[in-house]
């Protein structure tokens, strides 16, 4: 087999059978492993009769527990058969000829080439119809490819590319404490283990994600422990950094971490004091004097003249104390109009 198609899935009944579908489109010569994360609905058996009525290379196995995303992919891979993985969550797309498009590239390029990448798209629901929107998003991280992981808010989905196997073993796979960012995660330790990205470009997406609404994605994102977990995954990119560079880290790589780092500080602020304190401590020892984009007005002019780790102090002592004046506030009446 050329590729093994990696399916983790759980409740995505709804979803999977048009995923399936877009794997069966990229041809006859790959093995799809669908990975039933213990799921409550019938998806498994829905993936099964896939397989059975397409006669489509591969199996569905189901897990001993329900332990999330990282976990169930590990399963995949580990069951797969060929050197190249296609990793496709249950609700996302691969564009014909996704597979066909990278492995050309991918059995040309050298052994320490991992992680083949392509332009990918959104897809959003209009008008009951699922359909692409927004710009074509375009990465390129093939130099600088830490900083420039970091740098870039849509790098880091595993749909997009082709991961070599071998690198997968190298590294051991996802994280399984991880629940958000897992992804991100991923490709900055192949990054950190030396090997190199390789994007193929491409005019129109090679793969869909579907911006679905109640996801894993957006439920981890206010969890203090996946908050925590992510920020742990971006603090040890910071310290390879440091440690790789003689020259120290540029100012534009600091910037983005202190970014990564911001984005996330409303989560810790409320449910653990202590480790808000040590993110903060962690910004303020990248020695920044501007703001990241996305920050707050008093977090951009207090940042010039107190630091930023201080400004974001600030910004998040003004929206706890107008918090509870927010709360008071009764919602506006409408007017009598008889």
């Amino acid at each position: 087999m050329r590729v093994s198609v990696v399916v983790p899935v759980f409740n995505g009944e709804a979803w999977i059978t048009e995923t399936l579908e877009s794997v069966r489109l990229q041809g006859d010569n790959l093995e799809l492993i669908v990975v039933d994360d213990r799921s409550q609905d019938q998806s498994a058996d829905v993936a099964r009769m896939f397989l059975e009525q397409n006669g489509l290379t591969g199996q569905v196995i189901t897990t001993n527990e329900n332990q999330g995303p990282a976990n169930a992919r590990n399963v995949g891979w580990q069951h797969a058969t060929a050197q190249w993985i296609q990793f496709l969550d249950a609700d996302d797309l691969l564009a014909p000829g996704k597979l066909e498009v990278q492995y050309a590239h991918a059995i040309a390029a050298p052994e320490d080439v991992a992680v083949i990448y392509s332009p990918w798209q959104h897809i959003r629901l209009f008008d009951n119809q699922w359909s692409p929107y927004g710009p074509l998003v375009e990465p390129d991280v093939d130099e600088e490819t830490v900083s420039r992981i970091l740098k870039d808010q849509d790098f880091g989905y595993v749909g997009p590319t082709l991961i070599r196997r071998s690198a997968l073993e190298d590294v051991a796979g996802f994280s399984s404490q991880m629940s958000l960012g897992e992804d991100m995660d991923l490709m900055l330790r192949i990054a950190m283990s030396g090997y190199k990205f390789q994007l193929v470009t491409a005019l129109e997406p090679l793969f869909f994600y579907r911006d679905t609404p109640g996801s894993l994605w957006h439920k981890s994102g206010i969890d203090s422990n996946a908050v925590l977990q992510l920020l742990l995954s971006i603090r040890n990119a910071e310290k390879y950094l440091r440690s790789a560079n003689g020259s120290g880290i540029s100012v534009s790589t600091k910037r983005a971490i202190a970014g990564r780092y911001a984005e996330r500080l409303n989560v810790l602020q409320s449910s653990d004091p202590e480790k808000f304190d040590s993110l903060l401590s962690w910004i303020s020892d990248l020695h920044l004097r501007s703001a990241p984009p996305g920050s707050g007005i008093p977090a951009r002019l207090a940042a010039k003249t107190a630091g930023l780790s201080n400004a974001l102090r600030l910004q998040h002592a003004i929206r706890s104390a107008l918090r509870p004046l927010h709360k008071r506030r009764l919602p506006t009446q409408p007017k009598n109009s008889s």
